[in-house]
């Protein structure tokens, strides 16, 4: 789901020489608006802020039963813990991508009680072996 027309058909380009028609479905429009119609296993969200990875999530979590997410976001990431810690959506496991030069935490989520609640700071997240490279791009940065 991406509401730059471009992105979508960029992504469905790519997709299309790895993935045979009907495994992955590509919308139009924003994460928020988004409706699912049929039980999802996994749902990936990236590449935007904290903020709006919070506001999807808020959206969706009513038609979400056993489905996992795995969430990678780019700025806001405190405000986003904070929400999530607060939500019924449990941590199975964070750590960190590498994207050429810039690093960014990714979560899988799901509503399996089993699992423990997001933490604020990311414990698992900082014990990461990209921890250290981490840590210096927060120093610097903010």
């Amino acid at each position: 789901v991406d509401p730059a027309e471009a992105v979508i058909l960029q992504l469905k380009n790519k997709i299309d020489s790895y993935i045979s028609k009907g495994k992955i479905l590509i919308h139009h429009q924003r994460g928020q608006d988004i409706r699912l119609t049929s039980l999802s296993n996994l749902i990936f969200i990236a590449g935007m802020g904290g903020k709006e990875i919070g506001d999807i999530l808020t959206h969706l979590r009513p038609s979400l039963t056993s489905s996992r997410l795995v969430i990678s976001p780019h700025k806001n990431m405190l405000e986003l813990r904070e929400k999530l810690a607060e939500s019924a959506f449990r941590l199975e496991c964070e750590g960190l991508t590498q994207d050429q030069a810039r690093l960014y935490p990714v979560m899988v989520l799901s509503l399996n009680q089993s699992h423990s609640a997001v933490s604020l700071y990311g414990e698992e997240l900082w014990r990461s072996s990209l921890a250290p490279q981490y840590r210096e791009h927060q120093l610097k940065h903010f």
